[in-house]
């Protein structure tokens, strides 16, 4: 009868080593899921970053749109340049005449 209960006690000591270690290894697969959980949310926000930069590398309606703005510009210059021609001449021809009134000439 010794036997069973020193057999039973052995068996006791092992039941609660394999509980603790059970317990253990829960608190260890809790902390490996948690951290899969943190790196699959920062792959998943790694990958829509490069997503948003592909897109935004192929996406060439900005590049049109400056290329827009650049040919307006040009344009826009173009107007500016006659008018500033236009003005100096206009501002030219004036002291010409207020030149030849000093000196006596008429036209």
């Amino acid at each position: 009868m010794e036997h069973i209960v020193e057999e039973f006690n052995n068996v006791t000591v092992s039941v609660k080593m394999l509980e603790k270690s059970r317990a253990q290894s829960k608190i260890a697969l809790e902390d490996a899921r948690t951290e899969l959980r943190e790196v699959t949310k920062g792959l998943d926000e790694a990958k829509a970053k490069v997503e948003e930069k592909g897109n935004s590398i192929t996406d060439t309606s900005r590049l049109f749109q400056i290329k827009t703005v650049l040919q307006e510009m040009k344009a826009e210059i173009r107007i500016f340049d006659v008018d500033i021609g236009m003005l100096e001449h206009t501002l030219l021809h004036k002291r010409l005449q207020e030149g030849g009134r000093e000196l006596g000439i008429s036209r």
